[in-house]
């Protein structure tokens, strides 16, 4: 049987591929296509150094660790390093002493291989110190291939974590060496978001001013126009559109920090406000063609940044131009409608809540800056159709979100809050077209009925709540003041024509035509100038501010002045009541009656008193516009402050305060303590005299504005300098440097001019300088007169004083010449009494003093002297039936004596 053939075995060759080969291989060409084989190994060596035949030999040891660390330079594989036990073995002694020497090297060795754990702090340290960051970004600039392009920014990235760093890349202009290669050629978009992320870090940790100084040129500017747009067109995802709202924040940082920078050069307003409109007003610009703005949140903030960004640029006349061309205010005031709480097709109720408030925060800013497109657009009919949806009673329940929803959860405050502000920058262009239109829209009587409620509402107010009222008596001040008619009524027809008040005469008693509204005043009819009447049916009178806006102010004057000082802002409340009684009810007849019969005077005398100075001002100075009217006098003069204080006495004590806040030099009594510089603060002698342009005024002039000395001596030259009720002469004193007040400034002024002409060297012709030290001349000697009589006062004054202490020492030695009279009228009774010689003498003693007097006993003395002789002849002699004084004489007519048992009628 024949056997099968065995075939011989192949051969296997056994090629082991250590990892030392693999893992540090080094190259020989640059495709890295051939390996070098290593010669050396780790395991040669430790037999070399190991085996019993070479452990003597140290020269060939160290020349093949020196090898092996030639060629492992990058280091041991940590496995590897395991299973060597090298350092299981002591080191090798040739002699005694090697341990003593090398034991610092050994130490020092085994802390660098791996016995010491490695500092990062230290090493942050270090790298900021080294400067590296600095010349990393100077590199940028000589950098074409894109690869290692990425490799340092991606490092510059991790540095620019360090304020030390950042400063040091600030310093190379780094900023503006990123931005400006922000758009490079880049298949993977790293560079973007890596330039993005190292300047975030630069105005995070730096200054955000330099980084806006790097910035501002039109090549930076027109990279992140470039990179934004770029963004918009291609970026989908969500990380594209988180790296398109970061440009147009650093955008606006930019554009904040330089107002100067060329965002109208390089066509960046252009596009912002393409994008910040084309959702509310259509456009057929291919830039916007196909880009749709979500309800994610990303989109939404978009909106919200590009709305921040138009404040920004709005300073800029040009771009308030681009603006007007792309109808930005028609885009905002999309938003200024009832927000009836259902979604749009755009927005979720709480995102249009949201950019609702911000649209109107933005037209605070853009508003004023484009009226006519305001009024195109109605504007102010918007805003007052807002308001009254903020005050109805329809229900609505504000989500209350982010920076300007504060304080509007649940409620319509915070509309409420920003129309009142948006109407408040409006009226205070003072464009008369404006301000008119809204008092045809009925915005004053509007605004009064709202103020009449939150006046007299008992709730407490809070921070906001006192700055809508605020904003609402400023609108009506600013509406009312300069036009007579606007505060108290104005005549128009049913058709809404408007006729002038000037033109009509009203006639007539109140009460008889039901169609009139007026005050108290003797007018029914309205008749033309021409005498030709019209039908009541047809005409009617509107009112305005009128008696409601009287009583609003009232109402606020009547608040507990406590409040002033609170942090809620009642002070804001306050003066913006005293600025709406000077515009609104002063240079008007009927409103300033009506504050009048209030007693409004009353309530603003008493704000006076109790109010911090830096108010005061303001306070007396409309106090001085109402006194013009001859009504106020009598109500100024009757006021009764703290203590009863009188009008004058407050005002006396306000020239102290303010004199001895300014420095002004004074002696102990009040009076004038230098005649040369009667009026001069410490303020204005520190200063000096400093010649000034023309048309710049002088300290001397500053001086009357900055203090209250001038409104001061005004109302004294309404009440008068003389007979002032509550005065002391030390009081009078201070008002007779008041009277003087103008004098005194006028030779203020006059020496000025003097000192000026003397600094510049010119010399004035002989006539005018004899007639310029005629003036100082007789000034300074009206000055010396004002010290004289105030020295004349106070020496009266120390005069009178004696002369009412020497009455009262006299006073006291006739009451001791009265007491020992009576002590001797009791000791001539006592010896009458008991011996009845003396007694009988003494009654014929008194019988002739009864028929020589008619039985009359006058005693002149002073009347209090009177009363107490008569209650001490009551105490000895017995009850007084009846006593009369007159003058300081004092009769007693019918006494009786009761005398052991008997009864004596003297009469």
């Amino acid at each position: 049987m024949a056997t099968a053939t065995q075939l011989p075995p192949i051969p296997v060759v056994n090629n082991v591929i250590t990892d030392e080969e693999v893992l540090f291989n080094t190259t020989e060409s640059k495709n890295m296509q051939t390996l070098k084989h290593i010669p050396v190994s780790v395991a040669k060596t430790h037999k070399l150094i190991c085996d019993k035949h070479s452990r003597g030999l140290a020269e060939r040891h160290a020349r093949a660790v020196h090898r092996l660390t030639k060629h492992f330079n990058r280091g041991f594989v940590s496995f590897n390093e395991r299973q060597e036990r090298t350092y299981w073995f002591p080191f090798l002694k040739e002699k005694s002493s090697d341990e003593a020497l090398y034991a610092e090297a050994i130490i020092s060795l085994l802390t660098e291989m791996d016995c010491q754990v490695p500092n990062p702090q230290f090493i942050k340290s270090q790298i900021e110190k080294s400067g590296i960051a600095r010349s990393l970004v100077e590199c940028l600039e000589f950098l074409q291939d894109l690869e290692t392009r990425l490799e340092v920014m991606r490092v510059l990235q991790h540095y620019s974590c360090s304020a030390l760093n950042c400063d040091d890349m600030l310093s190379v202009s780094g900023a503006g060496l990123i931005c400006s290669s922000l758009n490079l050629p880049d298949p993977s978009g790293r560079l973007v978001f890596l330039s993005v992320e190292i300047l975030w870090n630069l105005l995070e940790q730096g200054s955000k001013q330099v980084v806006s100084d790097q910035l501002n040129c039109k090549e930076c500017i027109g990279a992140l126009k470039d990179g934004f747009l770029k963004q918009i067109k291609e970026g989908y995802s969500h990380a594209d559109r988180q790296l398109r709202n970061d440009l147009l924040v650093i955008s606006s940082l930019v554009a904040s920090c330089c107002a100067d920078a060329p965002f109208v050069e390089t066509g960046f307003t252009k596009v912002l406000v393409l994008f910040a409109t084309f959702t509310e007003v259509k456009s057929h610009n291919p830039l916007v063609r196909n880009f749709k703005l979500y309800q994610n949140h990303e989109d939404f903030e978009l909106k919200k940044l590009l709305m921040n960004t138009l404040i920004l640029l709005s300073h800029d006349c040009t771009a308030s131009q681009i603006m007007s061309e792309g109808r930005v205010l028609l885009s905002l005031l999309e938003y200024v409608k009832p927000n009836d709480n259902l979604s749009s097709p755009d927005w979720s109720p709480a995102q249009f809540e949201e950019l609702q408030l911000q649209a109107l925060d933005t037209l605070c800013t853009i508003g004023p800056l484009c009226i006519e497109d305001y009024m195109t657009c109605q504007g102010n009919t918007r805003l007052l159709m807002l308001l009254e949806w903020c005050v109805g009673q329809a229900d609505y329940g504000g989500h209350g979100n982010s920076y300007h929803g504060s304080g509007g959860r649940g409620n319509k405050r915070a509309q409420m809050r920003f129309v009142l502000r948006l109407l408040r920058s409006m009226v205070s262009v003072g464009d008369e077209g404006v301000n008119q239109d809204c008092i045809d829209q009925g915005a004053i009587h509007q605004l009064v009925g709202i103020l009449l409620n939150a006046s007299t509402s008992p709730d407490d107010n809070d921070v906001i709540d006192i700055e809508m009222q605020c904003d609402m008596l400023i609108i009506v001040s600013t509406l009312c003041e300069g036009d007579i008619h606007r505060k108290a009524a104005i005549p128009i027809d049913v058709d809404s024509t408007y006729r002038p008040l000037s033109l009509l005469l009203l006639l007539g008693p109140p009460g008889r035509y039901p169609y009139c509204c007026y005050w108290d005043l003797q007018v029914a009819i309205p008749i033309d100038v021409d005498g030709t009447s019209r039908p009541l049916s047809l005409l009617m009178l509107m009112e305005l501010f009128g008696v409601s806006g009287v009583q609003v102010v009232i109402e606020y004057l009547k608040k507990d002045p406590s409040k002033i000082n609170s942090p809620l802002g009642h002070h804001k409340l306050l003066l913006a009541t005293v600025d709406c009684i000077w515009s609104a009810v002063l240079g008007s007849f009927i409103t300033e009656q009506v504050f009048l019969e209030s007693e409004g005077i009353f309530y603003l005398l008493d704000l006076l008193e109790v109010c911090p100075s830096t108010m005061q001002h303001l306070v007396l100075g409309c106090l001085v516009d109402l006194c013009e009217n001859q009504k106020v006098l009598p109500h100024v003069l009757a006021w009764r402050g703290k203590q009863e204080i009188t009008v004058s006495k407050l005002l006396v004590n306000l020239w102290k305060k303010e004199e001895a806040s300014m420095g002004v030099l004074r002696d102990s009594t009040g009076a004038i303590a230098d005649p040369k510089k009667p009026l001069e603060g410490r303020l204005q002698e520190r200063q000096g005299v400093i010649p000034l342009p023309a048309d710049r005024p002088s300290q001397s002039i500053v001086d009357v504005s900055e203090n209250m000395r001038a409104k001061i001596f005004s109302m004294f030259c309404k009440i008068g300098f003389n007979a002032l009720p509550g005065l002391s002469t030390a009081d009078y004193v201070t008002i007779a440097l008041i009277e003087k007040y103008l004098d005194f400034k006028m030779g203020e002024v006059w020496q000025e001019i003097k000192v000026e002409l003397e600094q510049e060297n010119i010399r004035p012709v002989t006539p005018d300088a004899e007639c310029l030290n005629e003036i100082t001349k007789l000034l300074d000697e009206r000055a010396n007169d004002v010290a004289a009589a105030q020295v004349q006062l106070m020496q009266t004054q120390k005069n009178q004083d004696l002369i009412e202490e020497e009455e009262q020492y006299e006073m006291i030695k006739e009451n001791h010449r009265q007491e020992e009279k009576a002590y001797r009228d009791f000791c001539d009774f006592v010896t009458r009494t008991s011996d009845y010689t003396v007694l009988k003498g003494a009654g014929s003693y008194d019988s002739s003093r009864k028929l020589a007097g008619h039985g009359k006993l006058t005693l002149v003395r002073d009347k209090s002297v009177c009363r107490r002789m008569a209650l001490q002849f009551e105490n000895r002699y017995g009850k007084v039936n009846k006593g009369k004084y007159v003058g300081k004489s004092i009769k007693i007519s019918l006494y009786e004596k009761v005398n052991m048992g008997k009864s004596t009628k003297i009469s």
